[in-house]
């Protein structure tokens, strides 16, 4: 089975922060991650710290290496 495929956009200033497939995250090479395993329930942009949300996506970004989150 297919991991569901998102683009991880915020919603104050439309940056894409990353990438997400199934339980693994994929930071934007923008934001540089602070090496800690990130709550995505908690994930804000690394740009205007404001909040997130998930779009659907058709496929990974080329060449994305994905780390697993909890």
């Amino acid at each position: 089975m297919r991991a569901t495929l998102y683009n991880v956009i915020c919603l104050m200033c439309g940056f894409q922060v990353g990438h997400l497939a199934g339980r693994q995250f994929q930071p934007s090479h923008e934001c540089v991650p602070d090496g800690r395993l990130i709550d995505l329930r908690r994930l804000r942009c690394c740009h205007c710290g404001g909040t997130v949300y998930l779009e659907a996506a058709e496929q990974p970004p080329r060449g994305a290496l994905l780390a697993e989150t909890p």
